[in-house]
């Protein structure tokens, strides 16, 4: 239940300066000749003007022994009346007459709950099913009580009616996601509350599971959470739109109902929130997977940096190395240009693997010193390249960015992935 306080429900101050007082409270000349043009009696001059000013700031009228006396000193002195010294008290009978004049006076309506209330509700409840606290439903009546120039009813009648509403809507709210759910999908829902997993626990605690530290086994066990979280969401189907705050509280609530707590709900707020929940893990674990497979390649780059900088390091030693060869080559081919024995020699040269040689002189000549692509292998093993044809198919990657070949390269990869290419022909 919201406190007053929460809510703009005008209220009158608890603190205010002596200034502020007189700027805020002080009758002006044209309320003075008002009160004096209505004949009140003396005995009620100050009773009428306190009551004026304090409903000219709050919009209701609020009961005399609320009202400060720093503000009944201040009119009563603007008026040059005597303070009053006994608790300030309005008989009944007079304070009927006097609220009547205010309110002609300030051109407002009262409000009464058997005229008004049935049209107040059902802007209440259309509030409602856009927001989602009661103190946004409360707000809005206040505003449009003002703008329509009623007084402020009790602040325990505007909250009565901004639960009734909202319970009206979030009843409607679930009806109709709960009649767009069909019977099997309705049975799959309540079985997740029954079946257990192999750990024990229930499918509906399962399905709120959070990803474990990445590692490659724990992504592997993620991938497969996700396609059961897909599967169940297409078993269900897709649910009507529901605004964005009231979503968020749905999904809040559901995750912090265990098995046995949602089971005691009634049956259409059951089935809604774990319809709507479902689809919001399957988003979610999406994202995840999403952010593991963005971390797994930053890791598989940086790998591949570092790799770079400690081939660099090597490279000069590697380049002495090469060139020292390539010179005792040419001075065999130099002093004996027509001996056939000079290829033995240089095949003892290169320790009979001449391929282990072009292979060293290729990472310096075709790569470079400066590219770290040939290194991104380090971290592709079998099951790193599984998971990440996993995500990408679970993912569906769309174009956005207008880059067709791409996007074509990636789907030939996925389609054959289970497949052997010693090459692909690119035409």
């Amino acid at each position: 239940m919201p406190a007053i306080f929460e809510t703009a429900y005008p209220r009158l101050p608890s603190s205010l300066s002596a200034d502020e007082i007189k700027r805020l409270y002080r009758p002006t000349r044209k309320e003075k000749n008002w009160i004096h043009q209505r004949r009140v009696g003396i005995t009620l001059t100050l009773e009428t003007l306190v009551f004026l000013k304090c409903f000219q700031k709050l919009g209701y009228f609020p009961r005399p022994s609320d009202i400060p006396q720093k503000i009944i000193s201040t009119v009563a002195s603007s008026i040059d009346l005597k303070e009053p010294t006994g608790p300030f008290k309005i008989p009944q009978r007079s304070s009927n007459r006097i609220k009547h004049s205010i309110r002609e006076y300030c051109a407002v309506r009262s409000f009464d709950i058997n005229r008004d209330g049935e049209w107040l509700l059902k802007f209440a409840y259309d509030i409602a099913t856009v927001k989602e606290g009661t103190v946004d439903v409360i707000n809005a009546m206040l505003e449009i009580l003002i703008k329509e120039s009623f007084e402020l009813p009790a602040f325990s009648t505007l909250e009565r009616l901004a639960h009734k509403a909202r319970a009206s809507a979030l009843d409607h709210l679930f009806a109709s996601v709960t009649s767009d759910l069909t019977p099997s999908a309705r049975r799959k829902l309540d079985s997740l509350l029954v079946l257990k997993s192999d750990d024990g626990l229930t499918l509906w605690h399962e399905l709120k599971k959070e990803p474990a530290k990445p590692t490659t086994k724990t992504i592997a066990t993620y991938i497969r959470h996700t396609q059961w979280l897909k599967s169940l969401r297409e078993e269900i189907g897709p649910i009507r739109e529901i605004p964005e705050l009231k979503r968020y509280q749905c999904i809040a609530e559901a995750r912090a109902y265990t098995a046995d707590r949602m089971r005691e709900v009634r049956r259409p707020k059951r089935l809604s929130l774990m319809a709507i929940l479902i689809h919001e893990q399957h988003l979610f674990a999406n994202d995840c997977l999403l952010d593991m497979l963005i971390r797994e390649l930053r890791k598989t780059h940086n790998t591949a940096k570092k790799a770079l900088i400690e081939f660099q390091l090597r490279v000069s030693s590697e380049s002495i190395s090469l060139v020292s060869l390539l010179r005792n080559i040419a001075q065999i081919c130099t002093s004996n240009p027509k001996n056939r024995s000079g290829m033995n020699s240089i095949l003892s040269l290169l320790d009979h693997e001449p391929q282990v040689v072009v292979d060293r002189c290729d990472k310096i000549v075709t790569h470079g010193v400066d590219n770290y692509l040939q290194f991104l292998a380090l971290r592709y093993t079998k099951p790193f390249r599984k998971n990440l044809l996993d995500i990408l198919s679970i993912a569906q990657v769309k174009d956005v960015a207008g880059d067709t070949d791409l996007l074509a390269c990636l789907q030939f990869i996925l389609e054959h992935r289970a497949e052997s290419f010693a090459s692909i022909r690119v035409s």
